[in-house]
């Protein structure tokens, strides 16, 4: 880089001779060798607009915090101007916003190097120009740390912006101030705690410059109250684990950190090293929280942010409004230490532990779980099932059962004491009620009443001799000759299907003359596989569940059963 002295000196020659005018230029003189060298490199790139360029190069030579570049410097912003007519022009918008911060030409070179826009892409290099500039102003690129720091400048200059047509820059850059307020927070933070050390400082910049800033975060946070929160975090948290989560996670955790802050004190966090990769677990290490709430958090219904939010203020959870049931202290405990994944909603949650408390098996609780209709029904629900499964009601009866005593109790209003009631009787009451309902159905087989169509696709496997197809059962016709064909009681869905709280699709052999043999009939709520069930409620067999298998697959639907 050429010293003060020099430049002042090439800008006399400049006012005296023109930067263009080599002709009248002699070699003994360092400043008119220079540009004469310069003009004759340049030409080996292109030789016909070099007058051009020079005419616009000479203006950021009098800028007073724009060094002399070197050869190699110049020579790339003249590939770049011939792309970009106005890169000179927009390097002196940089340098005016940059006011008195003078930099290196190294990193000049790396600006330079980002300085091109494809068309219409003018005002995106703007504003990338306007958040280094906030940078700069912060002192996170101070002196000794150019160096370290060029690769986070290349990266700042690539930043992915929304595109807007704004009708000025003012409003473009009071735009871009409100919505990177937390990148300008979190980068004042970073300098304070590494200032001593430039390589992690840079280290750390970046990966918080990739990791959680690749697009603008758009939310309304308190600067005080972030700040404060990130210092926490960093307190027991070391950076790196920080920074492996992405910036959603991180205000996720904001958000419990803004309703209950004391739980970031250490006498509710574990210090060791941490080998679980949520962050969740992590802050929950030691304040006793249900994993469902863990591995559900960013999907947590409105009802379930406030059980959570209940807990976290250090309440029972039983004391919680609007619980799909009353919990006993056995239930909650249970609850609070689910601690494998299972693919439960918290509301699931609750109710299954409830069954579990009352010495259900996990199998018979998922069977129960899965063919409750209303929610709001779930204390009846565990109270009675759990009852039948210690007078022996097995797992492959819960669902042609449940259907049963939905009909007398809750759709008939039938007055029935069903603790009272044994395990062999409601079984045959079970059996005498489907086959009263297929004789009931027989005149309803007409093709009208049809369903909603269903967004997942049929499924076609083609073999040698024969073929399977899954297809969705559409209407009441189509439910009773399932139904009739493979001795179950699927018609009893119809009011469901019609409804669309659940779609039906039944596995079918197709032979050469495309005659079709029903084998399985499946039910699927919510893009979730809950029921399989073959000839006199048969469970599938392996060949069957492959083709399911791979039709799931294909549709992105889960088998939950």
């Amino acid at each position: 880089m050429k010293t003060k002295k020099f430049k002042t000196k090439l800008q006399e020659v400049i006012k005296q001779k023109g930067i263009t005018n080599v002709k009248s230029m002699q070699l003994e003189v360092p400043e008119e060798r220079f540009l004469i060298a310069l003009r004759s490199i340049l030409a080996s790139v292109n030789s016909r607009k070099i007058d051009s360029f020079l005419k616009e190069y000479e203006k950021l030579i009098f800028r007073k915090n724009i060094p002399i570049f070197s050869f190699d410097t110049v020579t790339l912003l003249y590939r770049r101007w011939l792309k970009c007519a106005d890169v000179c022009a927009l390097l002196i918008y940089f340098s005016k916003k940059i006011g008195a911060i003078n930099l290196s030409e190294e990193v000049w070179e790396s600006i330079i190097y980002k300085s091109y826009y494809s068309s219409g892409d003018r005002e995106l290099l703007l504003n990338r120009y306007f958040l280094l500039v906030q940078l700069f102003k912060q002192r996170i690129f101070t002196k000794q740390l150019f160096q370290e720091l060029i690769p986070s400048v290349q990266n700042v200059l690539s930043l992915k912006l929304p595109k807007k047509e704004l009708e000025s820059r003012r409003k473009a850059e009071q735009i871009l101030l409100v919505n990177y307020k937390v990148f300008f927070i979190w980068s004042e933070l970073i300098v304070r705690l590494f200032a001593a050390d430039s390589k992690k400082l840079n280290k750390v910049f970046e990966r918080m410059l990739v990791r959680h800033f690749s697009f603008p975060i758009e939310n309304e946070i308190s600067h005080e109250k972030f700040t404060e929160y990130i210092v926490k975090l960093n307190q027991f948290v070391n950076y790196k684990y920080i920074l492996n989560y992405s910036f959603k996670d991180l205000l996720k955790v904001y958000e419990i950190y803004k309703v209950n802050p004391h739980i970031f004190e250490e006498e509710w966090i574990a210090l060791k090293k941490f080998s679980t990769h949520s962050i969740f677990k992590m802050i929950f290490s030691r304040f006793k929280l249900s994993n469902l709430f863990i591995q559900n958090y960013f999907n947590l219904t409105l009802k379930e942010k406030s059980w959570l939010v209940h807990i976290l203020k250090r309440n029972s959870l039983k004391s919680a409004n609007h619980l799909p049931l009353p919990l006993t202290k056995k239930a909650t405990h249970v609850f609070l230490n689910i601690e494998e994944d299972l693919d439960l909603s918290v509301k699931e949650g609750l109710v299954y532990s409830s069954l579990l408390s009352l010495d259900v098996n996990k199998g018979f609780a998922m069977g129960v779980l899965r063919n409750i209709r209303n929610f709001a029904q779930s204390g009846f629900w565990v109270k009675t099932m759990s009852q039948f499964y210690h007078k022996g009601l097995t797992s492959d009866n819960i669902g042609d059962t449940m259907d049963y005593i939905n009909q007398c109790h809750y759709l008939d209003n039938r007055k029935i004491n069903w603790k009272q009631k044994s395990c062999k009787n409601v079984l045959k009451e079970t059996e005498n009620w489907h086959v009263e309902i297929t004789k009931q159905h027989e005149i309803r087989r007409q093709k009208y009443n049809q369903f909603k169509n269903s967004t997942i696709s049929d499924f076609f496997e083609i073999g040698i001799d024969n073929g399977f197809i899954i297809k969705q059962l559409k209407n009441l016709r189509d439910l009773y000759l399932e139904g009739g064909n493979l001795n179950h009681c699927v018609y009893s869905y119809a009011r469901n299907c019609k409804s669309g709280y659940c779609e039906i699709f039944s596995l079918r052999q197709v032979d050469l003359e495309n005659n079709e043999t029903p084998l399985l009939t499946i039910e699927v709520r919510g893009r979730r596989i809950l029921q399989v069930k073959g000839n006199f409620n048969r469970k599938p067999f392996n060949l069957e569940w492959d083709i399911i298998r791979r039709w799931a697959s294909e549709e992105d639907i889960r088998i939950a059963c």
